[in-house]
């Protein structure tokens, strides 16, 4: 798991380097955070993509094990 900072509400998707949806967690209004699963996922490159209100930022992370 990884904890990712942000303030609700808003939702953050995760989706592989191919463009393929795995994740996609809400998080409630008046949140600092929330936890991202990444059981079962291979170690690897990621893209991160967070939409809150009329804004969607998006990142490349990576996951290693």
């Amino acid at each position: 798991s990884a904890w990712i900072s942000i303030n609700g509400p808003a939702t953050i998707s995760l989706f592989d380097i191919n463009g393929k949806l795995l994740k996609t967690v809400d998080v409630p209004l008046h949140s600092t955070g929330t936890k991202l699963n990444a059981t079962g996922l291979p170690s690897g490159i990621y893209i991160l993509k967070t939409l809150t209100g009329n804004s969607i930022q998006t990142n490349r992370i990576t996951l290693t094990h």
